[in-house]
């Protein structure tokens, strides 16, 4: 079985599965991914992996940027 990134848990399928499972973002502050660059405002969509060290100062989530 895989371990998590901190090498203490197990992963277990559904943390995987949400971890690949893909939500809409709203860019903070600038930010390069994939080559393409998305300012502030930019929707973007990313995997929860992918966007986790981002939150709260790159990123947020789309739902929330409504408010």
């Amino acid at each position: 079985m895989a371990t998590s990134p901190n090498k203490r848990t197990p992963r277990t399928p559904e943390a995987d599965k949400a971890a690949a499972e893909k939500a809409d973002y709203t860019v903070l502050s600038r930010l390069e991914h994939d080559g393409e660059l998305y300012e502030e405002g930019d929707q973007i969509t990313l995997t929860a992996g992918q966007a986790a060290p981002l939150l709260g100062h790159t990123l947020q989530p789309a739902k929330a940027a409504a408010t």
